[in-house]
Order: C-alpha cells, then structure tokens, then sequence
C-alpha cells in the first residue's frame, strides 16, 4: 500500500492493486484520501471520470499541502504529515435503492486535542463491479462547535431518520441516529444543566488514538453507537401525560426482510419532549440495511400494542 506522500507510476499502480472491497473499506479509504489530501488514495475509490483525473495529479511529484484552505484548518485540528489528524465515522448509512448507500461522513478531532469542532459531508458508496466507489454529494463543511466535540442535541446538524407509528389513539414518532466506524470513536450525552444549554443536553463525539493514515481498503465496521429520541402525542390533539408517566416502548430495529437487525432498546417518557437512548452493537457490511423499519411494543390502557414504525422523513 502506498504511503499518504507517494506520487507517481509506481504508487498508482499499487493503488490501483488495493481497490476497496467492503462499504466500511471505501469509506475508511475515502477518509484516509481526505486527511492526507493524497490523489493517489482518490484514485482507490472515486468513480469515473473523477478517478482519472485523481490519477493525472497523483502523476505529479509530491507537494506540502495547502493547509490554510482546508475546513480541518478553520477549525485547528492537529496537522502531523502526512495526515490531517482526526477520526471518521458515517451517520445513517442507507440504502439508496440502487445497490449503494448514501450517509453523512464525519471527522471528529482526536480524544487528547483542544479542537472545537467538526468537519462533515454528504456522501454515496456505490458498487463498482467487485469493488466500492464512494462520491462526494457535496462540499466539506465545517462546525464550530461551543465544547470539544459537542454539539446541542436534538439539532439540526445531528443528520436522524424519522420513524411514525400509529395506533387507533396515538401517533409515535422515533428519530433515530447511528453511527458506524472502524476504530474505537465514543459518542455519548453530557448534561448541561449547570450552564450553557440549561437544562440540555449535548451529543458528543470524541475521536480514539491517532489513527493509521493509511487505508484499510478491505475493512469491516467494528462499532456502532445509536441516538435515539420519542415524540408521542394524541391523534386527537395534545400530550397523554396519563400515558407518559409509565412508557416504556421496546424498540427493535428490523432488517429489509424484517428480522431484528440490532439489539433491542427501550425507550422511556422521563425526559420528554426529548428522550434519549444510545446503544452498542457489533456491525458489519451485513447490516447496513439494519434500519428499514422499527418494531414498537408497548401497554396502554391495558392493552398492549405492537405496531412498526417506518421512515417517515430523513433530516440529512
């Protein structure tokens, strides 16, 4: 595998040998591509025409990188050549319909650096014959965010799916979040009811070690963390405040053919409007598809219900 400052025929040529074979692999070499601003890493995993062009620059001998025009420069994360350093994962990797999956990449900064923010973009993983391309569905943006690695939650940069269920009474709704990553990112809830957002709470994403500049082409996902929040009203009108003071809705992630995709979690009505949960959970290739529906189980009025919550909306 060539290194993230090699250029030439050579390089290109070894590349070329190690084209991703996994989603999890494309997205990890993709990442890789990024951090080290390396067109031979763009020529592993871009499709066409964008990958010739990868492989004309990567042609070209080495140059120091243009620092001050990246996001991850707006924003002071750590530069340790060859590779911008920060940790990536995807939020809400789904199916496109087509054989491929679009989701939102992010980079978070290292757990041992003072940087306050995140760096993001749209993305498509797509099949290439035996192996996985991924395009770029837009620029890269960059988040300043008010405390290391945080950002207000429930809020609009948190990309969710939103899941609806009905009965004959109530309308449930779920927004869901999940992340996959190859390494050892944490993501969790801090309060912040001393200060900031009284009485809030902020999703927080920190990155592991310094990770390996290189690409994993033929990685697997090895985590994934889940955020979740339940919105549950009347179809007539108003809040069931009667209801609320003892939910607990069990959720369970159903596969495309509708087995469980994930572990089960519950749901409770404590923190409403805003409830929510995270959960851990081996992933690979085999459950990308985990979030085509949510099974519901729960009692009210004496009577239990089990219904399935669908995508309703996707907050990108």
């Amino acid at each position: 595998m060539p290194g993230g400052t090699d250029r030439g025929a050579l390089a290109l040529a070894q590349a070329q040998l190690n084209r991703p074979t996994t989603v999890a692999g494309a997205l990890d070499t993709y990442a890789k591509a990024i951090l080290c601003d390396s067109p031979v890493y763009f020529s592993m995993v871009l499709p066409e025409p964008a990958r010739e062009l990868a492989w004309q620059t990567g042609l070209a001998p080495y140059q120091e990188v243009e620092l001050e025009d990246s996001p991850f420069w707006t924003l002071g994360f750590h530069w340790h050549r060859p590779a911008w350093q920060a940790e990536w994962s995807v939020m809400n990797l789904l199916p496109d319909g087509a054989g491929g999956y679009t989701g939102t990449l992010f980079f978070s900064p290292l757990s041992e650096d003072n940087t306050y923010g995140i760096v993001y973009q749209q993305v498509a993983v797509r099949p290439d014959g035996d192996f996985w391309t991924v395009e770029p569905l837009g620029e890269l943006e960059a988040l300043r965010l008010p405390d290391e690695g945080a950002i207000p939650a429930p809020d609009d940069h948190i990309p969710h799916i939103t899941y609806a269920a009905e009965t004959v009474d109530l309308r449930l709704e779920v927004d869901l979040t999940y992340f996959l990553t190859c390494s050892d990112i944490w993501v969790g809830y801090m309060s912040l009811s001393d200060g900031g957002w009284a009485g809030g709470r902020t999703f927080r994403i920190g990155g592991g070690d310094r990770p390996s500049p290189v690409p994993a082409p033929h990685a697997a996902f090895t985590s994934c963390c889940k955020r979740s929040e339940l919105r549950v009203e009347r179809k007539s009108g108003g809040v069931p405040y009667d209801f609320l003071s003892t939910l607990a809705v069990l959720c369970v992630p159903l596969s495309s053919d509708g087995s469980p995709a994930f572990d089960s979690f519950v749901l409770t009505a404590y923190d409403l409007p805003g409830v929510s949960g995270l959960w851990h959970a081996a992933a690979d290739d085999s459950g990308l598809e985990g979030l085509s529906a949510l099974s519901l189980d729960f009692v009210y009025g004496n009577q239990r219900y089990t219904c399935t919550a669908y995508p309703a909306e996707v907050t990108p």
